[in-house]
């Protein structure tokens, strides 16, 4: 499945952030990693998606992502996950926090999950 508009304009806001690619590179990828890839990563999935039902028919669409900073460190993977934070709030899309973004750790890696719920701004003056 590719990315709808939304997504597109959320990985390309991400993709241009200068404080998260600073940290991440070019390695900020939709659904999943490539393998091999050597972390500090991210990754975008869609949760889940509802149109809006408007007057005019169905425009946009209320999107739910969660956004995945996978790192070797603690330290590293809070920093990353913050540097999201400041990508979203720039990025040309309405959106809010879900939920909490404290990392997990795993065998040999930290991984944050920073869930958002987002809507295209300016769809509904067409």
């Amino acid at each position: 499945m590719l990315p709808q508009p939304v997504e597109k304009l959320i990985l390309a806001a991400l993709q241009a952030a200068p404080g998260l690619t600073d940290l991440v590179g070019d390695k900020i990828y939709a659904l999943k990693m490539p393998t091999g890839i050597i972390l500090p990563a991210l990754t975008s999935r869609r949760i889940s998606g509802t149109p809006f039902l408007h007057l005019r028919g169905y425009q946009n669409s209320k999107v739910q992502l969660a956004l995945d900073v996978w790192a070797m460190e603690y330290g590293q993977a809070r920093e990353i996950a913050l540097e999201v934070q400041k990508a979203m709030f720039a990025a040309p899309v309405v959106n809010w926090p879900d939920g909490d973004e404290a990392p997990v750790a795993h065998d040999n890696y930290y991984q944050v999950t920073l869930e958002y719920t987002c809507i295209e701004k300016g769809g509904f003056e067409k």
